[in-house]
């Protein structure tokens, strides 16, 4: 049989669990935010690159 202090114990489990995987999370998606900002500087450093390059291949001289 069940027992409110068996609930209450579960109950506390269940918001510690929760807490920390809020935390993980969060953590996670700052080092995704990161990455990303990497991938996206990176992709438009390459974009002018080729811009540039095409531009000066078309340019006569």
């Amino acid at each position: 049989m069940i027992t409110k202090h068996d609930l209450h114990e579960l109950g506390t489990n269940l918001s510690q669990d929760i807490k920390q995987s809020e935390l993980l999370l969060q953590a996670k998606m700052s080092e995704n935010k990161a990455q990303m900002v990497r991938w996206v500087v990176g992709v438009g450093m390459l974009q002018i690159t080729l811009i540039t390059a095409l531009l000066l291949r078309l340019l006569p001289g």
